[in-house]
């Protein structure tokens, strides 16, 4: 039996988990093709870091790969997405980023009104390379898209960039400093599994619905792999 004094006891606010949904898009254009093993190590232990992570149980996950073409992936709880490998990971073709962007955030849309708004998104966008071969949607497209979904304060964006001034080309979308990653493309795998990876739990950890903070030890958007182990909680540099 509860006593009366244990029915009147104040309580301390429990926080609920916030559902998320991950749309992750993954260049695998031919300039890809040089570190093929180490995107596919890399994104592998990225979403295994996910998958262990306590907020595992409220998180879905979509992958979209693309070259010249733009292959959407399924959403799904993540612990049934299935890691790469060198048969579902082949580099080869062109860079269609606009339409990559723009098709997965239009499935997520979708996907989102189906359950009345009751997640927040994180959109990762990843490439090595430059715009060169969509086919229906051009920059300022994209960019009106995401500027419309951010109104919504459910969504987020975020922008790495390997071997490019990955602020200039996040610009041109609109998106935040704050969530904005310059690294080089042979520390691929350490840029995933470390501040990729880290940030990621960080937000879907968190009460936020939306940031303009990503990588919140990254004022200069730049990334030094050895920064950061792991999974761990980035903490800002003095």
């Amino acid at each position: 039996m509860v006593s009366a004094a244990m029915k009147n006891a104040p309580r301390g606010k429990v926080k609920t988990a916030v559902k998320t949904l991950v749309l992750f898009i993954l260049d695998k254009s031919g300039s890809m093709g040089a570190i093929q093993k180490q995107t596919i190590s890399g994104f592998n232990e990225y979403l295994m870091t996910l998958k262990d992570d306590k907020s595992s149980k409220t998180l879905d996950f979509s992958l979209t790969k693309f070259d010249t073409e733009v292959l959407t992936g399924e959403v799904r709880p993540v612990s049934k997405i299935k890691p790469l490998n060198t048969s579902t990971y082949l580099p080869g073709g062109a860079t269609a980023l606009y339409d990559s962007v723009y098709k997965t955030i239009v499935n997520g849309e979708q996907w989102e009104k189906a359950r009345r708004g009751k997640y927040r998104i994180l959109c990762v966008m990843q490439t090595d390379g430059q715009e060169n071969s969509s086919r229906n949607y051009d920059q300022r497209d994209v960019a009106d898209l995401i500027k419309a979904k951010e109104k919504s304060k459910k969504w987020s964006f975020v922008f790495l960039g390997a071997d490019q001034d990955a602020w200039d080309a996040a610009q041109k979308f609109g998106i935040a400093r704050g969530n904005t990653l310059s690294y080089r493309n042979a520390e691929t795998e350490g840029t995933f599994t470390g501040a990729l990876a880290g940030a990621t739990v960080n937000y879907t950890q968190s009460q936020s619905d939306a940031t303009s903070s990503f990588f919140a030890s990254n004022s200069s958007g730049t990334y030094d792999p050895s920064d950061l182990d792991q999974g761990k909680k980035i903490k800002k540099k003095k």
